[in-house]
């Protein structure tokens, strides 16, 4: 039965309910709205007019940015950066032309619709309409995925959606209409992982947020003492030694953004307060892994070794660490876990993921890499929830 429920919980079962609840729920209500609306046609021909421009405005306009940073994302940017380029990438080339394309072609269809005088051609551009709906909303979340969505991301989200509701709700024959609702329901079947990738992503966001208000809302009006918590980098368990490798950076900054939104959520909790820290050099960190990996210690000892000589000097509640272990079959084994003073206690959380599903790439830097959205969230919401239990 367990095993049933994770299979289920995959997010490719995610989008498969997804798309019944479209089929089920929302198809029924688009037939009905169609069928009320086939009189105010120009209604919804204004509204794809002015849809396609403001979504062509959007092109010039902040669409999201960078958490951490004042850097903003702009799509004319990004084509932009074709020239500014010193070698040519094919690849970041491609991907330019694909959000060109993403924001002007409503546009260029509203333009043949008006002074065009082929009807087949028509016809097919407009059977193809949702296709190119939904690659525009799929553009649109790569490129702001990494990001708090701006003014000009909200502008073009609201416009590429008006566009495609307007243009499900058209007047058309009945082959075209079963035409669109294949492509709607093919792509979506497609596009399920990038929407699933992007909701955790945001939900790590929004989250803290949410219990933070909460936390507001119902706190107790006893004040809590403050926790003082620290961290070290995360151990290599094969090798019993520091992880050195870019991974590992990119791991530890999940799991410091899991201890600010933890604190965020958590008034109490102080992270790497002066006075009340640990420095993350070499030196603390082999002197933990001595202590760690000394297998005449017993798990008792360890801990009241760790707490002696590493936690008490530095004023230190809780120490975050981690392990970190590659196995056969490209099975990547990641084990945050947070040493507590008070419980005199080591509490872990057994994170498991493909290798494929550790490092990403940055969609507006090919040459960055990033630690997967959902790979990024699950690692700091464990930490999350090892500083809740303190």
């Amino acid at each position: 039965m367990n095993n049933l429920l994770e299979i289920l919980r995959d997010p490719a079962w995610e989008g498969i309910a997804a798309l019944i609840a479209i089929l089920v729920l929302v198809l029924p209500l688009v037939v009905k709205a169609r069928k009320s609306l086939s009189s105010n046609q120009k209604i919804l021909a204004f509204v794809k007019k002015t849809a396609s421009i403001t979504l062509a405005v959007s092109f010039f306009l902040p669409l999201s940015r960078c958490q951490g940073t004042s850097s903003d994302t702009y799509a004319y940017k990004q084509i932009l950066s074709i020239f500014e380029a010193s070698t040519f990438n094919l690849n970041i080339f491609l991907f330019s032309i694909i959000i060109l394309i993403a924001f002007i072609w409503p546009v260029l269809f509203i333009f043949y619709y008006s002074y065009g005088h082929r009807s087949k051609i028509k016809s097919i551009l407009k059977a193809i309409e949702p296709l190119l709906c939904l690659g525009t909303f799929y553009v649109l979340l790569i490129i702001t995925m990494s990001g708090k969505l701006l003014f000009g991301g909200y502008v073009a989200f609201l416009s590429i959606m008006s566009y495609f509701i307007s243009s499900l709700l058209e007047r058309s024959s009945g082959v075209i209409y079963v035409v669109r609702v294949s492509i709607i329901v093919i792509f979506l079947s497609f596009m399920w992982p990038t929407i699933h990738d992007h909701y955790m992503f945001a939900k790590s966001f929004f989250d803290p947020t949410i219990n933070q208000l909460i936390g507001q809302k119902f706190k107790h009006s006893t004040v809590q003492s403050p926790v003082y918590v620290t961290h070290l980098t995360f151990m290599d368990a094969d090798t019993k030694t520091i992880m050195v490798t870019e991974t590992a950076e990119l791991i530890n900054k999940a799991v410091v953004d899991g201890m600010q939104l933890a604190k965020n959520a958590n008034s109490y909790l102080e992270i790497n307060h002066p006075g009340h820290k640990l420095a993350n050099t070499d030196d603390n960190v082999n002197k933990f892994l001595n202590i760690f990996w000394d297998f005449n210690l017993s798990k008792g000892d360890k801990i009241q070794k760790i707490v002696t000589e590493m936690m008490d000097p530095h004023k230190v509640d809780a120490l975050v660490a981690g392990q970190y272990l590659e196995k056969k079959g490209d099975i990547i084994n990641v084990r945050p876990f947070v040493v507590s003073k008070s419980k005199k206690s080591i509490v872990s959380r057994n994170l498991i993921f493909q290798k494929n599903e550790l490092i990403c790439y940055d969609s507006h830097n090919y040459s960055v890499k990033r630690l997967c959205s959902e790979t990024h969230y699950k690692i700091q919401e464990a930490v999350q929830k090892l500083l809740y239990s303190l």
